[in-house]
């Protein structure tokens, strides 16, 4: 199990190099395989780079697509997942606040 989870993130990250490459570090398609690299390190508990990736990823999702964008939401919410995960509840609440604002 373990060699497997390595080689698919291996694979996931290499393909946010080639996207990052061809389309450009700020494209909305690297922000959802900033998702993707972030779900798989949260099955593996890197909460830290779950919340690098989140956090890039919601960067470019509001920028490029507007804070109104239903990806910001997700993202939002699966970063505030992550806090939670991490005891890390005021962070948690507060994106969930802005969550229900939108």
């Amino acid at each position: 199990k373990q060699w497997y989870q390595r080689r698919v993130a291996i694979t996931a990250g290499r393909a946010l190099e080639i996207r990052e490459k061809v389309l450009g570090p700020e494209h909305p398609d690297v922000a959802k395989q900033l998702n993707n690299l972030a779900l798989l390190c949260q099955n593996q508990g890197k909460y830290e780079e779950v919340e690098r990736y989140y956090q890039r990823a919601l960067q470019i999702y509001q920028e490029k697509l507007g804070p109104d964008d239903p990806n910001v939401a997700k993202t939002k919410n699966n970063l505030a997942s992550c806090f939670l995960k991490q005891g890390k509840y005021r962070q948690a609440e507060s994106l969930y606040k802005e969550i229900l604002m939108q």
